[in-house]
């Protein structure tokens, strides 16, 4: 799995620190682009209205006619009350001032969009992103999709009958979140960021909090974090910019949402955290062996310097999972295996490394984590590894160079920005191709070697029951891993 950063990654070719003309001041500023030495793309048009708002506009004409329209709003699910914010989303398609609930069904109807398809929402741990995507548009259409996104960011009716009548879809949904991947993902959460946000946090809530929500509940946190300073408008077809930008003003330069509600300091994350075990087992749960480091989130920036370091250590973390995709069948049944280096929900910076057993046989995926990761921090990569990751890396690139519809582009841009990346030019296939051959193992595995510096380790094992001795029997087996010596690939 890769994070946002890989959308960058041919950027790190263009820091020439100089800003397009038609960026504001006071765009750079709210942007973040005034203290980072990355050149904003010049192809799209960045701005912000007098209230905070922000908006991004790039013309697309692929396909030709269409346009894709993003809203970003900064409340998730961390916010507010269980199950709020995902409430939340659902309802602000049942009506508002200017577009009551019918008149919103109508409207889509007439636009020909698909409910979930070409209009559609989802809450995440600290976002909630409106998505709207219309396949063949023309400016009146498109101006109306821009005044729904205002109907939503401000003007949402939340009546009482409305919120009512949403709760059964909403219970349903709870109760398919409650599976055992969701689970076994929040009860990570929960284990290696213990005390913050994301920890406490529930996309949907439980069948008991979706059931408890009110509609003064709903408009009370649609009031306190619903907020020009917390929104982005991105607007991405085949469309005039000078003109979307009119439209963006005029329909949300009105706007005097209260100030944003500051959310509560975030919980310190302990960078020397000992090494600790946690076991949890749910039937029909997945057999996973995760060994984690955490560590402070760094909190600056967007910079050549750190898409560097990003890109070294995505390098490392596909070579190490590599190592053990590579062992399918034979005797090291092994059905999948996941490597990555990120930030954790905006909240922490994680090293994570997670192998899923085929026969449920955790013993064997616990000690390949253990050993596996302590041979490559050991020994490090080898030269014909880091061949095979750039050739990979090179195949990838290649084809995100190709024409991208506005729905990728704009599916782009959100994540870049989610993730407080700049959004910058994608680069040319050879510039591409000069940057991966500066390269060197070197590089990559002393990177690797830095994310993974925290001692602690933080060991996480999912399974279908539970295990005798508990936690102390991982840490029995764990210690025995360690005490098994280790050779260089």
């Amino acid at each position: 799995m890769r994070s946002a950063f890989a959308f960058a990654l041919a950027a790190l070719l263009f820091v020439d620190g100089a800003a397009p003309a038609q960026i504001s001041p006071e765009a750079r500023a709210a942007w973040g682009f005034d203290r980072s030495d990355l050149t904003p793309d010049p192809a799209v048009r960045f701005g912000v209205l007098a209230n905070g708002m922000r908006y991004a506009i790039l013309r697309n004409a692929v396909p030709r006619g269409a346009a894709a329209v993003r809203m970003v709003v900064a409340a998730g699910a961390s916010e507010g009350g269980a199950g709020e914010a995902h409430y939340l989303e659902h309802v602000a398609f049942m009506g508002s001032r200017r577009v009551p609930e019918g008149a919103r069904a109508r409207l889509i109807r007439r636009e020909r969009l698909i409910l979930g398809r070409d209009f559609n929402a989802h809450t995440g741990d600290t976002d909630t992103i409106y998505r709207v995507d219309l396949p063949r548009s023309d400016s009146a259409q498109l101006d109306r999709t821009i005044m729904l996104m205002r109907e939503i960011a401000s003007e949402l009716a939340l009546a009482p009958a409305a919120v009512e009548r949403a709760r059964g879809e909403l219970i349903n949904e709870a109760r398919q979140r409650s599976g055992p991947d969701d689970a076994r993902e929040r009860d990570q959460i929960a284990f290696f960021a213990p005390g913050t946000a994301i920890a406490r946090a529930s996309l949907t809530g439980s069948e008991a909090d979706v059931a408890a929500v009110r509609a003064e509940g709903l408009r009370r946190f649609y009031e306190a974090h619903y907020a020009p300073g917390r929104t982005i408008l991105i607007v991405v077809g085949d469309a005039d910019p000078a003109w979307i930008e009119r439209r963006i003003l005029a329909h949300f330069g009105d706007w005097r949402g209260g100030d944003s509600v500051a959310g509560p300091p975030p919980a310190p994350i302990d960078p020397a955290r000992p090494t600790a075990f946690r076991l949890f087992h749910a039937p029909s749960v997945p057999t996973w062996a995760t060994i984690a480091s955490v560590s402070p989130l760094d909190r600056q920036r967007d910079s050549a310097a750190q898409r560097d370091r990003s890109f070294l250590e995505s390098l490392g973390a596909d070579m190490l999972a590599g190592r053990v995709l590579g062992y399918r069948g034979g005797d090291r049944p092994f059905m999948d295996a996941e490597a990555q280096v990120q930030d954790y929900y905006r909240t922490a910076r994680i090293a994570r490394f997670a192998v899923r057993s085929i026969d449920r046989d955790w013993l064997m995926a616990l000690e390949v984590v253990e050993q596996e990761l302590r041979r490559a921090l050991q020994y490090g990569f080898s030269q014909a590894e880091l061949d095979i990751a750039l050739s990979r890396e090179a195949e990838r690139l290649n084809g995100a160079a190709a024409p991208q519809t506005s729905a990728e582009l704009a599916n782009r841009m959100t994540a870049m920005i989610g993730a407080g990346i700049i959004v910058t030019a994608p680069g040319r296939p050879s510039d591409s191709a000069a940057y991966l051959a500066r390269i060197r193992l070197d590089e990559v595995n002393s990177a690797f070697r830095a994310a993974w510096a925290p001692p602690g380790r933080l060991v996480h094992v999912a399974h279908g029951r539970g295990i005798d001795g508990g936690e102390a029997r991982l840490a029995d087996a764990w210690a025995a891993s360690q005490r098994q010596p280790v050779e260089a690939r």
